[in-house]
């Protein structure tokens, strides 16, 4: 829905009286509220996720770079994340997740951060529930966003991630329906040829105790048939949606469409599946970015990226320039990789100390009368890591109340066949104290909180000293909060 301020003051320009007024500025902000997310999708960042993971870390008082959670959850240019790889970083970094199928007023708000999956592969976190309105934080927004629950029915795919410092116990036994689709919601097909159609199918089943009615299956694309195997789906029965779209060669470039599919499923009355694909002679690198992940100091290792689209043209003219340190590249031909077709290109890392995170790209350009055309960038991402894997990667002491001790261990592993000792620990908290001690191979750190910390937010670093020739020196974040004393009446 879009509405001009103009439209909206001739609307009410005849009554301008005190309770037109009110009526106005009431009517005026509903509809701003509405509009802001009627136009949500044309500002989805696929940064959604690792973004909602960071806050969430945040109302904990965990502080993590970007780059980190991207790491973490398998993030890809393309194709973003996933809630299963969302829940997989929050584990890593030393809290509780748990992946769940629910409406979304019966997840425990009040006890945890939800962070909650909508349509178009976007994430957002789930502040409240006021009355018929949903309250969200929306990284793609600066401002939290006012939903309704009609609204809420349609954005809101009914799988939610729960993020706590203490287990989760699992949701009530659900009764009823259950659609459930294994292998996703979005299909991409790549390139395709404009000259014949696409068609696809989507596998669901039925997990519920109740038989599943499919209601309707459309699209809003004319060129778009889409149809269901079979209508009604007795429990531990499944089905097939069936797609079959007529390509038009002026859709050149990075295309998608939707199916709409309506069921009796209460938490997922409403599935939106994706079809993506690419058209055209657009330049399109696969995979999209190039993740080393840990790469251990003196090692080198390589990865292929195919440039789908590159075939007629010289080898000789084609440029590659990269950003990052000890990165080095070569152009290995014509060929074919991950099933696409199109100039394959080699990047060489070789991993020198010190331990760091790793961020840049390759720009890939071609020679030309007009100079050099870029035809690409692909960005790089690793971590170059030392002989020691500290777990958790944080001291964390969670919500503390003022007065009391609190406890938090961090394990540092040897990754094989290494062998360390570690000769002393600091921390710049005074209030933070450590005890050292060996468990087999590993070293084991036992940090606590003493009694007289400060109510507030605890932010600090723990420096561990070792004798390992490129880590003599590891510093570990120290995070926790500590509540204010509630003063007795």
């Amino acid at each position: 829905m879009r509405t001009s301020i103009p439209c909206m003051l001739a609307m009410y320009q005849s009554v301008i009286t005190a309770r037109g007024l009110l009526m106005l500025l009431v009517t005026t902000w509903t509809l701003f509220c509405q509009c802001q997310y009627a136009s949500a999708d044309e500002h989805v960042d696929s940064l959604c996720g690792p973004r909602c993971v960071q806050s969430a870390l945040a109302k904990f008082g965990i502080e993590k770079e970007l780059l980190e959670v991207c790491r973490l959850s398998g993030y890809k240019k393309e194709a973003g994340t996933t809630l299963e790889g969302l829940a997989h970083a929050v584990r890593e970094i030393g809290l509780h997740a748990l992946g769940v199928k629910s409406r979304i007023e019966d997840v425990p708000l009040s006890k945890a951060v939800v962070i909650a999956h909508l349509w178009g592969d976007h994430f957002v976190l789930v502040d409240d529930i006021q009355g018929e309105t949903i309250v969200v934080s929306d990284p793609s927004f600066p401002r939290r966003r006012y939903v309704s629950k009609a609204k809420w029915t349609e954005m809101y795919s009914g799988y939610a991630l729960i993020v706590s410092k203490e287990e989760i116990a699992t949701l009530p036994r659900y009764s009823g329906p259950d659609i459930r689709f294994p292998g996703g919601f979005v299909h991409d097909v790549g390139r395709v040829d404009s000259t014949r159609s696409i068609r696809c199918q989507f596998p669901f089943e039925n997990k519920g105790d109740k038989e599943l009615v499919i209601s309707s299956v459309r699209s809003c694309c004319e060129n778009v048939r889409a149809g269901v195997s079979r209508w009604r789906i007795p429990r531990g029965q499944g089905g097939l949606i069936e797609i079959e779209a007529n390509i038009s060669p002026d859709d050149a470039g990075r295309k998608s469409f939707e199916i709409l599919v309506q069921t009796n499923d209460p938490r997922t009355p409403r599935v939106v599946l994706e079809i993506r694909y690419s058209l055209g002679s657009e330049i399109s690198a696969f995979p999209p970015q190039i993740i080393f992940g840990d790469v251990r100091i003196g090692s080198v290792v390589s990865q292929r990226v195919v440039l789908a689209g590159i075939e007629e043209i010289l080898l000789s003219d084609i440029v590659v320039a990269s950003s990052v340190s000890g990165l080095t590249w070569r152009v290995c031909g014509i060929g074919t990789l991950w099933g696409r077709r199109g100039a394959v290109i080699e990047a060489i890392l070789d991993a020198k100390s010190p331990p760091r995170q790793v961020r840049g790209s390759i720009r890939v350009t071609i020679a030309s009368q007009n100079g050099e055309e870029l035809l690409t960038e692909i960005p790089v991402f690793a971590r170059i890591v030392g002989d020691i894997q500290p777990t958790p990667e944080v001291v964390f002491f969670g919500i503390v109340r003022h007065g009391s001790r609190a406890l938090s261990t961090v394990t540092l592993h040897p990754r094989p066949p290494a062998q360390f000792t570690v000769e002393r620990v600091s921390c710049d908290l005074p209030f933070v104290s450590v005890v050292i001690r060996r468990e087999n191979d590993a070293w084991v750190l036992e940090a606590t909180l003493e009694e007289t910390a400060p109510a507030g937010d605890v932010k600090g670093t723990l420096s561990v000293y070792t004798d390992d020739p490129d880590e003599g020196k590891l510093t570990i974040p120290v995070h926790g909060f500590v509540e204010a004393r509630v003063a007795s009446q």
